[in-house]
């Protein structure tokens, strides 16, 4: 029976959200349009709406998670931008981000078509946004250091590695550990010597 009542922008975003939980149970070959209007109790029609087709709804799915998880490392800058653990607590937001919604991290490193430019030389215009932010903190972190550019370019793939691996494992639901991953990254940022790096 279809018995939802939506506000237009309020449909569309309950119309991504469903459709990324449908990917994440079921894969990505059982969505469409009309499983997704069924889900969220609509009529069929209604996500037309928003979304011309699948792709177009695949492409709105890949934008939403992106605008939410680059406006989290926006803020975790502006709190913390001057404080030397900014790294860390950088760390902490990104696995934060993804514990609350593994389906999150699945669909947008897994399924959609996000394109990252590593290279530190890369325009930020058109790079990965949520990468643009970590890669100029770290920029920012070591540009005291002299390093060359290609050293400079190692430290943010590193790093960006690092984390990624981290919530990947995280958001994994076969792997065991008896700790709090998120807790445990200033153990781990420790392995690497970058506070001692940090203080020099």
């Amino acid at each position: 029976m279809l018995n939802k009542s939506y506000h237009h922008n309020n449909l569309k975003k309950e119309l991504i959200e469903k459709g990324i939980e449908i990917i994440s149970e079921h894969g990505l070959e059982k969505l469409s349009l009309r499983r997704v209007a069924l889900e969220c109790g609509v009529s069929h029609s209604a996500p037309y709406s928003h979304f011309k087709d699948k792709d177009e709804l695949l492409s709105a799915m890949k934008e939403y998670i992106t605008d939410k998880f680059a406006e989290t490392l926006e803020e975790t800058v502006k709190e913390h931008g001057e404080d030397k653990d900014i790294l860390l607590y950088l760390g902490r937001a990104y696995v934060k981000f993804f514990l609350e919604k593994p389906q999150y991290f699945s669909f947008l490193y897994g399924m959609s078509d996000i394109n990252i430019n590593l290279s530190i030389a890369s325009s930020d215009e058109f790079n990965y946004k949520p990468y643009v932010i970590y890669k100029n903190v770290v920029l920012g972190l070591f540009k005291g250091f002299n390093y060359s550019q290609e050293k400079m370019e190692d430290l943010v793939i590193t790093l960006w590695a690092f984390i990624y691996g981290i919530t990947s494992i995280a958001t994994m639901k076969n792997v065991k550990y008896d700790k709090n991953l998120e807790d445990k990254l200033s153990d781990f940022f420790q392995v690497f010597n970058f506070e001692r790096s940090l203080k020099c």
